[in-house]
């Protein structure tokens, strides 16, 4: 293994629960960070999707990379949401995530069509 990316966009649990239902709370996937490394795996943090005014607070993002590199990141990735059709309004419909889908309003070209 050359490396193992942990994906963690936020440490807010209301949020998670809404834009990533079923999976395992930022504070238990950051713990991975503390098992990973130990055995002296180079491990990264990717943090996406990162929605813009919910996500993108510089004192937010400034916690969460200052918690994944004390338990042993060193390397962060990042990407804004990329969304379409039916996926683009069911986020405009959820109130937590309505300012950030009025906001995914450049067209970002896909196979197929485009995106936001």
């Amino acid at each position: 293994v050359e490396g193992v990316s942990i994906g963690v966009a936020s440490l807010r649990d209301d949020r998670n629960r809404v834009v990533e239902p079923g999976c395992p709370p930022a504070r238990e996937r950051l713990a991975n960070i503390d098992r990973l490394a130990a055995r002296g795996l180079p491990v990264a943090l990717r943090a996406d999707p990162l929605f813009p005014a919910l996500d993108d607070d510089p004192a937010a993002l400034r916690v969460l990379v200052e918690e994944s590199a004390r338990r042993g990141v060193r390397r962060v990735m990042a990407a804004y949401v990329i969304a379409w059709g039916r996926y683009l309004r069911r986020l405009g419909r959820e109130p937590l995530l309505a300012e950030s889908s009025r906001l995914l309003s450049e067209r970002t070209p896909m196979a197929g069509g485009a995106a936001y």
